[in-house]
């Protein structure tokens, strides 16, 4: 007897799956999801696909919890995807129909013969073990197509890994912080920081461009257009999206000691920084 399944499809640009395959997930009601290429999808449209996906029960007994559950494991799959396959957007998944005790349950015609062909087990994509909360932020974030938008929800979850790791009762790091790790990551890659000045009344430290451009973000249309930040986010937005997924693989490793490192190197060279403002 075949296994109960929900199955859904999901609309994918800049990939594409060309032969089924299978993904395990451990810890959850989901024995397997399987993925497949739309029987009818026009292989010549290199651009968009249409991706089946089937949830595999051993039963299903609570057709609203199974649902539940074959949806947080697809934002799992799907975030991570778009984390190993940063040019790679995913739509929500988008229910196809269910087979459950005998019986299917169908909202939609897509539907596909799954043969498994391949083996991808979901804990190993890259080989890195991510937080679920901040895959769910970084696929929220990467499935927008607007470069401001984007950099604005990935500088939000760039801050909240260094808040949560370094802040402490009565101190807090935040943006100043945020932009000492990037000096120092790109530092080690040997990337050249690009500094500008803040536009911040009374502002303490200079910013790096990202933090800039995210400040910039929520100033007034008028001063948008003045610093033409739009042109400038598209060309920065993919080292910063590099950044931020470094945030998160180095997740384990951003502690005390490392941001005591991070800021000896901006002491050191913080004159230098200062010389080289830009406006």
């Amino acid at each position: 007897m075949p296994c109960d399944f929900i199955q859904y499809y999901v609309f994918a640009s800049n990939i594409k799956l060309h032969e089924e395959t299978a993904v395990s997930v451990p810890n959850s009601v989901v024995k397997e999801i399987r993925l497949a290429p739309r029987n009818d999808e026009n292989s010549n449209n290199e651009a968009t696909t249409t991706i089946l996906i089937r949830c595999l029960f051993n039963s299903i007994s609570d057709r609203l919890v199974a649902e539940v559950e074959a949806k947080k494991v697809i934002a799992i799959l799907l975030g991570k995807l778009s984390y190993t396959h940063t040019n790679a957007i995913f739509s929500d998944p988008f229910f196809s129909y269910m087979y459950s005790n005998g019986q299917v349950t169908t909202t939609s015609e897509l539907q596909s013969s799954l043969t498994v062909r391949g083996r991808l087990d979901i804990t190993k994509i890259k080989n890195i073990a991510l937080e679920e909360d901040h895959i769910f932020l970084f696929r929220s974030a990467h499935s927008i197509n607007n470069d401001s938008l984007r950099l604005t929800m990935l500088y939000g979850l760039f801050e909240k890994i260094v808040d949560t790791k370094l802040s402490t009762p009565g101190n807090k790091h935040a943006q100043h912080t945020v932009d000492l790790i990037i000096y120092f990551w790109q530092k080690q890659r040997g990337v050249s920081t690009l500094w500008k000045k803040s536009s911040k009344p009374n502002a303490k430290h200079p910013e790096t461009i990202y933090t800039w451009l995210r400040n910039q973000i929520g100033h007034s249309q008028a001063d948008g257009y003045k610093y033409n930040i739009h042109p400038q986010i598209s060309d920065h937005i993919t080292e910063f999206v590099n950044l931020v997924k470094k945030s998160m693989a180095d997740y384990e490793l951003i502690n005390e000691a490392f941001y005591e490192e991070v800021a000896a190197l901006y002491q050191q060279e913080k004159s230098q920084i200062i010389a080289s403002l830009q406006i």
